[in-house]
Protein backbone atom coordinates (compact mmCIF):
# COMPACT_ATOMS: atom_id res chain seq x y z
CA UNK A 1 0.00 0.00 0.00
CA UNK A 2 2.60 2.24 0.92
CA UNK A 3 4.43 1.58 -2.51
CA UNK A 4 1.24 2.22 -4.12
CA UNK A 5 0.88 5.61 -2.82
CA UNK A 6 4.90 6.34 -3.63
CA UNK A 7 4.43 4.89 -6.88
CA UNK A 8 1.31 7.91 -7.63
CA UNK A 9 3.55 10.69 -5.77
CA UNK A 10 6.06 9.79 -8.09
CA UNK A 11 3.96 9.99 -11.23
CA UNK A 12 2.24 13.17 -10.54
CA UNK A 13 5.67 14.63 -9.83
CA UNK A 14 6.34 13.66 -13.21
CA UNK A 15 3.39 14.92 -14.90
CA UNK A 16 4.06 18.07 -13.07
CA UNK A 17 7.78 18.30 -14.20
CA UNK A 18 6.55 17.50 -18.00
CA UNK A 19 4.26 20.43 -17.78
CA UNK A 20 6.29 23.10 -15.76
CA UNK A 21 8.96 22.03 -18.60
CA UNK A 22 5.98 22.91 -21.75
CA UNK A 23 4.85 26.08 -19.89
CA UNK A 24 8.54 27.34 -19.73
CA UNK A 25 9.22 26.21 -23.43
CA UNK A 26 6.50 28.47 -24.27
CA UNK A 27 6.80 31.52 -22.48
CA UNK A 28 10.46 31.13 -23.77
CA UNK A 29 9.12 30.47 -27.56
CA UNK A 30 6.37 33.73 -26.70
CA UNK A 31 9.30 35.59 -25.47
CA UNK A 32 11.76 34.90 -28.04
CA UNK A 33 9.05 36.03 -30.84
CA UNK A 34 8.48 39.29 -29.03
CA UNK A 35 12.25 40.40 -28.80
CA UNK A 36 12.51 39.35 -32.65
CA UNK A 37 9.55 40.84 -33.65
CA UNK A 38 10.62 43.88 -31.68
CA UNK A 39 14.10 44.00 -33.53
CA UNK A 40 12.43 43.99 -37.00
CA UNK A 41 9.78 47.01 -35.88
CA UNK A 42 13.08 48.94 -34.33
CA UNK A 43 15.32 48.31 -37.91
CA UNK A 44 12.43 49.13 -40.04
CA UNK A 45 11.88 52.63 -37.79
CA UNK A 46 15.37 53.20 -37.91
CA UNK A 47 16.39 52.62 -41.22
CA UNK A 48 14.24 55.87 -43.17
CA UNK A 49 15.90 58.11 -40.17
CA UNK A 50 19.17 57.09 -40.94
CA UNK A 51 18.93 57.60 -44.59
CA UNK A 52 17.67 60.64 -44.46
CA UNK A 53 20.60 61.83 -41.82
CA UNK A 54 22.69 59.83 -44.78
CA UNK A 55 21.28 62.18 -47.43
CA UNK A 56 21.26 65.65 -45.04
CA UNK A 57 23.78 65.56 -42.46
CA UNK A 58 23.44 69.03 -40.90
CA UNK A 59 20.31 68.79 -38.83
CA UNK A 60 22.01 65.96 -36.77
CA UNK A 61 24.95 67.54 -36.90
CA UNK A 62 23.24 70.87 -35.27
CA UNK A 63 21.19 68.41 -32.70
CA UNK A 64 24.42 67.05 -31.42
CA UNK A 65 26.56 69.88 -31.28
CA UNK A 66 23.68 71.33 -29.24
CA UNK A 67 23.23 68.81 -27.07
CA UNK A 68 27.04 69.02 -26.51
CA UNK A 69 26.77 72.34 -25.51
CA UNK A 70 23.86 71.54 -23.51
CA UNK A 71 26.07 68.69 -21.12
CA UNK A 72 28.91 70.69 -21.32
CA UNK A 73 27.44 73.93 -19.68
CA UNK A 74 25.40 71.71 -17.28
CA UNK A 75 28.85 70.03 -16.17
CA UNK A 76 30.86 73.51 -16.33
CA UNK A 77 27.83 75.57 -13.61
CA UNK A 78 28.30 72.05 -11.62
CA UNK A 79 24.28 72.45 -11.20
CA UNK A 80 21.46 69.59 -11.77
CA UNK A 81 18.61 71.75 -11.20
CA UNK A 82 17.43 74.56 -13.48
CA UNK A 83 17.72 77.78 -11.16
CA UNK A 84 14.89 78.71 -8.73
CA UNK A 85 13.24 82.04 -9.87
CA UNK A 86 13.83 85.14 -7.21
CA UNK A 87 10.60 85.66 -4.98
CA UNK A 88 8.83 88.86 -5.90
CA UNK A 89 8.68 91.78 -3.19
CA UNK A 90 5.76 93.58 -3.37
CA UNK A 91 6.29 97.40 -3.17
Amino acid sequence: MVNEVLDRGKYKLVEFRAAAVETANQWATGARDAVSTAAKRTQETVAPVAESVRRNPWPAVLIGAGATWLIVESARSGRRDPPRPRPVRAT
